[in-house]
């Protein structure tokens, strides 16, 4: 799963917060939960009517959502702005597993010399999504460069 853990804010007022973000190339569009659009004193923009197709559905839901502008910090600091659609949830609570650093050199490495985008837990821990980057902006925060990743059974 990729994310990361940057600081948003409301572009009006000095309204800021650090929130796990989760970057979904899969979704066409950039979602933030009710709950943090509140606590950012968001204002509406506009309102739509979005067709959403959930994972297992066997028919699309239509959901009336409000867009919102905000800002996101990238890690070289710079501030991106964002337009979203506000949603009740976006994900349940999400696991995250610490990294077995003695299995991999390679990986010791990488988290030791690399800026990560998001923390490295040291135990298992429990994380809330509050902003989901999808297709409409995956594209100009995710830099071109080629990744490999070996699996048992190919290179993805």
């Amino acid at each position: 799963m990729q994310t990361a853990q940057t600081t948003v804010s409301n572009i009006e007022v000095n309204e800021t917060e650090v929130v796990r973000l989760l970057m979904d190339s899969g979704s066409q569009r950039t979602y933030i939960t009710e709950n943090l659009a509140k606590r950012l004193n968001l204002k509406k923009k506009a309102t739509e009517e979005i067709t959403l197709v959930t994972f297992g559905a066997d028919k699309p839901k239509t959901l009336r959502t409000q867009k919102v502008a905000l800002k996101i910090r990238l890690k070289d600091g710079v501030c991106m702005l964002i337009d979203a659609n506000v949603v009740p949830k976006i994900t349940g609570s999400i696991l995250r597993r610490p990294l077995q650093m003695d299995v991999c050199e390679n990986v010791k490495y990488l988290c030791n010399n690399l800026q990560l985008a998001d923390t490295l837990p040291s135990s298992l821990e429990s994380s809330t999504i509050e902003i989901l980057i999808g297709n409409d902006y995956y594209l100009d925060i995710i830099l071109p460069q080629k990744i490999e990743i070996r699996t048992l059974s190919t290179w993805l």
